[in-house]
Formats: C-alpha cells, sequence, structure tokens
C-alpha cells in the first residue's frame, strides 16, 4: 500500500493503496480475533487442570501475544492513513 501512496498525482492510486489498507486491516483484525479466541477457549477447557502459577503465565503470554499484534499494526497503519489523507485533500 505504501507504494500507491508516494507522490502519485492521480487519485485513482490513491483508492487503490486505501482498498488495500482496508483489505489488509480487515484480514489482519479477523486472524487476531480467530487467534485470541482460540486460545481463550482452549485454556478455558484446561484452566481446572492447571496450576495458578501456568495460568498466570498464559495471561501474562496473552498479554504479550495482544501487545506484538497490536503495535505493528498501529506503527503501519498510521503513517499510510496519514499519507492517504494528503493525497485525497490535497495538502502539500
Amino acid at each position: 500500500a505504501f507504494i500507491y501512496f508516494t507522490k502519485m498525482d492521480q487519485f485513482i492510486f490513491a483508492q487503490i493503496g486505501m482498498a488495500h489498507l482496508i483489505v489488509a486491516v480487515v484480514f489482519y483484525v479477523f486472524v487476531f480475533l480467530y487467534v485470541l479466541v482460540s486460545i481463550h477457549l482452549t485454556l478455558r477447557r484446561l484452566h481446572s487442570v492447571m496450576s495458578a502459577n501456568t495460568i498466570q503465565m498464559h495471561t501474562t503470554l496473552i498479554k504479550a501475544l495482544v501487545a506484538q499484534m497490536i503495535l505493528p499494526m498501529t506503527s503501519l497503519c498510521i503513517p499510510l492513513i496519514f499519507a492517504a489523507g494528503t493525497i485525497r485533500f490535497g495538502a502539500e
């Protein structure tokens, strides 16, 4: 998507880039939610078998997983959205 946003004068390239970005974000969010729900459901079934220390370790692991998926997503999307907005609204 970044290639479409680099100094293209025609609005159609910005539309293609934004469509690419939206599809990537939607796919990323659905995969993220699927993984998170799958892990949560698996851990709920095993909750009675695990010790308190293991449950705490898994909770920490899930928090780390969420952070590892959200931080790259925001660091990639914010500049792309800003570039698309500048192309769309003509700010130079």
